[in-house]
């Protein structure tokens, strides 16, 4: 039996439908939307470390990540550079990006190898208004993560580095954790200048909390990499007190 061959415009197109039906924020979606999405969309592959798109741009696009992550941050005012989320593959990002007349001041950028499929706003507002109920969808979608960010603020008022340092693994681990088959350990692939970018902190102070972590026996610092050997430790420091 002959394998069937696929244009490479027909390879992409298979690659988008598959990109979006990864994503969770659209599970659950008609099919008619699904390929009224697919067909106004198009495919890019990222280096790590390349800018997805600029602070500034006007672009009004979201962001499907069908492998890889993405990074929101950009420069503060006194040049140094932060790091607001990281969103991994399956995930929606840039929705806030259908609003009109409005500047957005972050940039996105590869934190490793990604494949996005960018969705036009005006494709996504198509389909919305087609499908009335999806709009709920999105609006659900927005208002967890305006949650979530909420309580990460309050948690994080006041706490020591320590607190901070556990917290943030561990959502890390929850998001963008990856299981070994060769150690049984869940790995990180993040640096621990992308992690001090994310704590608004030095560089120093990470690898001084990571030495510290590696000594009760919570991970294993690595060249860009963390291992996770003890996440019940990460979620003890969570636990107990975490104020100044």
């Amino acid at each position: 039996m002959c394998a069937t061959k696929y244009s490479k415009a027909e390879a992409t197109g298979e690659l988008i439908r598959r990109g979006l039906h990864l994503c969770g924020a659209l599970n659950g979606w008609p099919e008619t939307a699904m390929e009224q999405l697919a067909a106004g969309s198009r495919l890019q592959h990222f280096t790590k470390g390349s800018v997805v798109m600029h602070a500034g741009s006007d672009r009004r696009d979201a962001l499907v990540v069908v492998s890889g992550s993405v990074e929101i941050g950009g420069v503060d005012s006194d040049g140094a550079r932060f790091v607001l989320t990281m969103r991994g593959a399956g995930e929606i990002i840039g929705i806030a990006r259908m609003l009109r007349d409005r500047k957005f001041v972050y940039t996105y950028r590869a934190s490793e190898d990604a494949v996005l499929v960018f969705l036009p706003a005006n494709v996504l507002e198509t389909v919305l208004d087609a499908h009335p109920p999806l709009w709920r969808t999105l609006c659900m979608l927005m208002l967890d993560r305006m949650c979530d960010q909420i309580e990460l603020s309050k948690r994080w008022a006041f706490s020591l580095p320590s607190f901070r340092v556990a917290d943030t693994l561990l959502r890390l681990c929850a998001q963008h954790g990856m299981h070994s088959t060769h150690d049984g350990h869940l790995h990180l692939r993040i640096s621990q200048t992308d992690l001090a970018a994310m704590l608004a902190v030095s560089r120093q102070t990470v690898n001084k909390e990571l030495r510290l972590l590696e000594q009760k026996g919570a991970l294993d610092s690595g060249y860009g990499e963390l291992r996770i050997l003890d996440i019940n430790k990460l979620r003890e420091i969570c636990d107990a007190p975490r104020y100044l």
